[in-house]
């Protein structure tokens, strides 16, 4: 039988092993064309609107593609399709998250922020929201806020040492 889960991490395994790259967190991953990258993230992109075109109700694929068009540098696309994965579940805290990503590589900090807080909203416990959101304070001088949610992602994430 298959399950949600399942598909979700098929879905992201088919995205970045075609992509070969790590996260989102770490940014988009520019590869020159002469290793092949563009025909990898043309099947990515083919290969998760071919489950969207199957599954269209199913708002993680379209996260997962915003996901894809967000490392080949289509922020306009990926947006898209986090709206579209927004609509279809408004309490998917990484679609959020996301999008935030996408608006900060658009250099447009006040959304993305907006997206990183909706993000914690709808989960408090979402350390990769509070590290975006703190980086984004940081490229914008706001240092106070920074290490407040600096220090909030290393609490959540279990980084921070305790004596």
């Amino acid at each position: 039988m298959v399950t949600v889960r399942w598909v979700i991490g098929a879905l992201l395994v088919a995205v970045v092993s075609t992509l070969g790259c790590a996260g989102p967190a770490q940014g988009p991953t520019i590869i020159d064309n002469s290793s092949g990258w563009q025909n990898k993230w043309d099947r990515a992109v083919a290969e998760v609107t071919s489950f969207i075109n199957r599954e269209p109700k199913f708002a993680l694929a379209y996260n997962n593609r915003g996901f894809t068009y967000y490392y080949g540098g289509e922020y306009d696309k990926a947006i898209a399709d986090y709206n579209k994965a927004i609509e279809l579940d408004p309490r998917l805290a990484l679609a959020y998250n996301n999008r935030g990503l996408a608006y900060h590589g658009k250099q447009e900090y006040g959304q993305a922020i907006a997206d990183y807080t909706r993000a914690i909203e709808i989960d408090p416990a979402y350390a990769q929201a509070y590290q975006n959101r703190a980086s984004t304070y940081y490229k914008l001088g706001q240092l106070d806020k920074f290490a407040d949610d600096y220090k909030k992602y290393q609490e959540l994430s279990g980084l921070k040492r305790t004596p």
